[in-house]
């Protein structure tokens, strides 16, 4: 695990933090999320009527997911973006470094009273389909904290589940992650969490994002628990 010397934030609450990926040339300022989602949902009722389904290809150390406009590549079951492929497009992520490097979760964490702050790229042991209609792919890659393991009390305390979803019509994907603190597991501080991306430098990147904190921006037409979606 390594360490990270940064300045003293305030620590962020246990939540989710939903990050939406576009790859359109035109780029909208989004001031809320009721824009947001209006927007969005919008734009793939216009386009889901002259699109194709979603596609997904399951190979033995990568999952594919393609709509005909965005092609994403996602190790498995690690769960670290390796490529990203716009319109047929060579891989706009930094093929010259690592796979484990190109995209990834990662988290500033520590333990109450721990003076240095621990930087972790969340790296995923199980791999799981969520969802695959004509509309939309949503796959997931989980770690669980077993305590009876944590014998010098490093690891995280925490269950994480990061989701990627491929839609119908999109010009992009979403990527969010679920924290899981259970009762009785060890306090810690979160001080900060992203998605992070290692460009290709060599040319213009057409990527444009956007966040927000709430899991109401897209729970109630798009994105849903894994129990949601099977009936649970």
């Amino acid at each position: 695990m390594e360490k990270a010397n940064r300045k003293k934030k305030w620590p962020m609450p246990l939540g989710l933090l939903l990050l939406i990926f576009l790859f359109s040339a035109e780029f909208y300022s989004l001031l809320s999320i009721g824009q947001i989602s209006r927007w969005l949902f919008l734009r793939m009722d216009s386009l889901e009527k002259t699109s194709s389904p979603p596609r997904m290809f399951i190979h033995d150390r990568h999952v594919v997911m393609d709509n005909g406009l965005v092609r994403v590549t996602i190790s498995t079951p690690g769960g670290m973006l390796t490529k990203i492929n716009y319109k047929g497009h060579r891989n706009v992520l930094n093929s010259r470094v690592p796979e484990s490097q190109r995209g990834y979760w990662d988290l500033v964490w520590s333990r109450p009273g721990q003076v240095e702050e621990n930087f972790l790229k969340l790296r995923s042991k199980d791999f799981e389909v969520i969802a695959q209609d004509d509309n939309q792919i949503e796959l997931s890659f989980k770690s669980t904290y077993d305590p009876s393991l944590d014998h010098n009390g490093t690891d995280l305390p925490l269950n994480v589940d990061k989701r990627f979803v491929l839609m119908r019509g999109m010009s992009g994907f979403y990527s969010y992650a679920i924290y899981e603190r259970l009762k009785g597991w060890p306090a810690l501080n979160i001080f900060q969490t992203r998605l992070t991306f290692k460009l290709d430098k060599t040319r213009g990147s057409p990527t444009r994002s956007t966040t927000c904190i709430q899991r109401s921006c897209f729970v109630d037409k798009s994105i849903q628990s894994g129990s949601e979606r099977r009936g649970g």
